[in-house]
């Protein structure tokens, strides 16, 4: 059994990292870590809702990875335009 204060502890500092994160490489790559930290903690628990919660995740990741390299191409056609 641990302490409160040591869990209050590892919560300060935990929010303390994701402040830090988000002013140093900005929310887009802290989305990324907190989806694939979901996907972590799906992967390991039984149950539907961990599963079907995974898909979604999933899903949406596909999503906007052809979202961005559709952004990607477009840019660079009109790149090659100039």
């Amino acid at each position: 059994m641990t302490s409160r204060s040591y869990d209050d502890d590892c919560h300060l500092l935990g929010n303390s990292l994701n402040d830090c994160l988000l002013l140093e490489v900005g929310p887009d790559f802290t989305e990324k870590m907190e989806r694939v930290h979901l996907l972590a903690q799906a992967s390991c628990g039984p149950g539907s809702s961990d599963t079907s919660r995974m898909a979604s995740l999933r899903k949406t990741d596909e999503t906007r990875r052809r979202d961005t390299m559709s952004a990607d191409r477009a840019e660079l056609d009109g790149q090659a335009d100039i």
